[in-house]
C-alpha cells in the first residue's frame, strides 16, 4: 500500500500489479478513484494522486473526469466495470468460420480469399486471418526468374 498526504487527509491506495508491468485494465484505478470520491476528495485531487502511483499507466484526465462524475452523482453504489455494449462482435474467427474456412481450401487449394469469402459469406479480411493465422497456409505462388543477360543485352 502506498501513502498520500493530501492536506490534512490521509489516503490509503491499495496497489494492484507488479511494478513496470503495464496496466491492461484501468479496473483498480476507478476502484481507488471511488474511495477518493468518498473521501471528498475533487477530480483534480484524485487525478494527482492517481498519477502519482501510477505514472504512465495512469487513467487520463478526461476519463477520471468521467468517473469522478459518475461516483460522486451515484448512491455509493456505481459499479467500476464499464457497462455491457450491445452491437456486433469484435471477430468473425469462430470455430464454425474457421471450420469453414478450411472446408473450402481442402476442397481446392487454388482458392482466392475473395472467392473463399464469397462463399463462407465472412469478409476477405477474415478469411486471410483465419488462413494465415489459424490454418497456418501461405499462398505460394510461382514466379519466373528472368534469364542472364548476355553480354550484348548489358551494353544496350
Amino acid at each position: 500500500m502506498s501513502l498520500f498526504l493530501c492536506g490534512f487527509a490521509v489516503c490509503w491506495i491499495i496497489l494492484v500489479g507488479v511494478k513496470g508491468f503495464k496496466m491492461q485494465s484501468h479496473l483498480p484505478q476507478r476502484e481507488n478513484l471511488k474511495f477518493l470520491v468518498a473521501s471528498g476528495h475533487t477530480a483534480t485531487q484524485s487525478w494527482r494522486m492517481l498519477q502519482g502511483v501510477y505514472r504512465d499507466d495512469c487513467m487520463s484526465w478526461s476519463q477520471v473526469q468521467v468517473w469522478h462524475r459518475r461516483f460522486a452523482e451515484g448512491d455509493g453504489h456505481t459499479p467500476v466495470t464499464d457497462l455491457l455494449r450491445s452491437g456486433r462482435p469484435r471477430s468473425q474467427r469462430t470455430p464454425e468460420a474457421v471450420q469453414a474456412v478450411q472446408t473450402a481450401v481442402g476442397v481446392d487449394k487454388r482458392k482466392t480469399c475473395a472467392h473463399i469469402a464469397e462463399e463462407t459469406g465472412l469478409s476477405r479480411c477474415t478469411v486471410h486471418r483465419i488462413v494465415k493465422d489459424e490454418l497456418k497456409l501461405k499462398k505460394k505462388v510461382p514466379k519466373f526468374v528472368p534469364p542472364m543477360l548476355t553480354d550484348k543485352q548489358k551494353r544496350m
